[in-house]
């Protein structure tokens, strides 16, 4: 792998040894050096990779494809996305949306509506990534997950879409109090509107007044009062925030920050 990602001579015929041999580990760290090979060897040792026995070589040569051209890497992604391992399955479908290939569409939205936390959490990073129009109803949906995990996938791709009205769809319509801080926390993340971050404010600002206890509602609102150029509403929350936990660093950290922006 280091040979690999220094560009060493001797690093192609040296990955393509360590595919042969009988350790898994050492097969698995030759597929991870795929992505720093040319882009004609590494197709061609992908396509040993993703013939192994194991599920986490075969993501390895499966992540290699990355450095083809999506057309070239698009046939040895079509017959990965019938494996076994469901990583190797995204990774597949990741690839051929690079390509245009509506089939590595139909195949996220399957890992999406798994019934598995862990593919639909894994399913939602591939779609951030790709950022394909045709899935933001799907993550939109996912923000209301039961599982935490996925929830934060997906407001972690809706911030990536910097898609504003989903966040804030998120953030005024969650139930539990760690929906609605990763909420915030991803409108903070992604650059949307100056309207949206005041929506954000009165909808942190509306669940503070019910919870006053709480200190980390009102810094959350603070930061953004600080993101819109508002250092003297933002002292304020954060000087709130003070007041119920007069001993948390990160609330007298955002206090003086604001304080210096006023």
């Amino acid at each position: 792998l280091g040979a690999a990602r220094c560009g060493e001579p001797g690093a192609v015929a040296a990955v393509e040894r360590a595919l042969g041999r009988d350790a898994e580990a050492v097969r698995n760290s030759a597929a991870g050096a795929l992505r720093f090979l040319p882009e004609e060897d590494a197709l061609r040792l992908a396509q040993v990779a993703m013939s192994d026995r194991s599920g986490i070589v075969r993501f390895g040569g499966a992540r290699g494809l990355g450095v083809v051209r999506p057309d070239r890497a698009s046939p040895l992604a079509r017959a990965a996305l019938f494996d076994d391992d469901p990583a190797v399955r995204l990774t597949a479908a990741g690839v051929l949306l690079a390509a245009g290939d509506v089939r590595g569409l139909r195949a996220l939205v399957v890992e999406i509506e798994s019934t598995s936390p862990e593919r639909r959490a894994v399913a939602i990073a591939i779609a951030g990534e790709c950022g394909h129009p045709a899935l933001v109803g799907a993550v939109r949906r996912l923000v209301r997950d039961r599982d935490e995990r996925v929830r934060n996938a997906a407001l972690e791709a809706l911030a990536r879409w910097r898609h504003g009205e989903g966040l804030l769809e998120a953030l005024e319509g969650a139930t539990d109090e760690a929906t609605l801080l990763a909420a915030a926390g991803a409108i903070l993340d992604a650059v949307v509107a100056p309207a949206a971050l005041e929506r954000a404010i009165e909808a942190l600002e509306n669940r503070a007044n019910r919870r006053p206890w709480d200190a980390r509602i009102r810094l959350q609102s603070a930061r953004i009062w600080s993101k819109l150029g508002r250092p003297g509403e933002a002292l304020r929350a954060a000087q709130a925030g003070l007041l119920a936990e007069p001993w948390d660093d990160a609330a007298w950290e955002v206090a003086e920050a604001a304080q210096r922006g006023g």
